[in-house]
């Protein structure tokens, strides 16, 4: 695959340092310890396969290094999806529904604000659907969006 080759998987890399260099500056210190659970939104593709991508939680991983913070891997993909922004028509909410689980991940009930981190935001589907899901799940009424963007410059 593309992603894989050396001189690609270098690049993703130091785009993710940077993209968590950037959250960490972000994030205020206070959010971390006792009032804040952060969700990373997963990618298209089920876990396991080989095209699967966890960046999101590697970023915040990286980002929240060394801090109380609190992530939960608490939505999963039951189907691997064919990614939004390489299809000409883009999946329909109900068809994300169908796809987007939650899971408890055996610890206790997430915090008071949950915080779904995703890499991009066009429609806003996939964080409507994920809101909707885990409020329903856990009754948490404070759920929050926070969407990295990336851009690439041509000269």
């Amino acid at each position: 695959a593309l992603h894989r080759r050396p001189a690609r998987l270098r690049f993703k890399h130091r785009a993710m340092a940077h993209a968590a260099r950037a959250l960490r500056r972000l994030i205020p210190r206070e959010w971390a310890p006792d009032s804040v659970s952060f969700v990373p939104m997963p990618c298209s593709k089920v876990s396991g396969a080989c095209d699967h991508d966890d960046r999101i939680l590697k970023v915040l991983r990286m980002a929240l290094r060394g801090r109380e913070a609190d992530i939960r891997e608490l939505l999963y993909m039951t189907r691997s999806m064919a990614a939004d922004h390489r299809r000409a028509c883009r999946s329909s909410c109900e068809q994300l529904r169908g796809a987007l689980q939650v899971q408890d991940d055996g610890r206790p009930a997430p915090r008071r604000t949950l915080v779904i981190v995703d890499d991009v935001l066009n429609s806003g589907k996939h964080f409507k659907v994920a809101r909707e899901m885990l409020a329903a799940r856990y009754g948490v009424t404070d759920i929050r969006g926070l969407f990295l963007a990336r851009c690439i410059r041509v000269r």
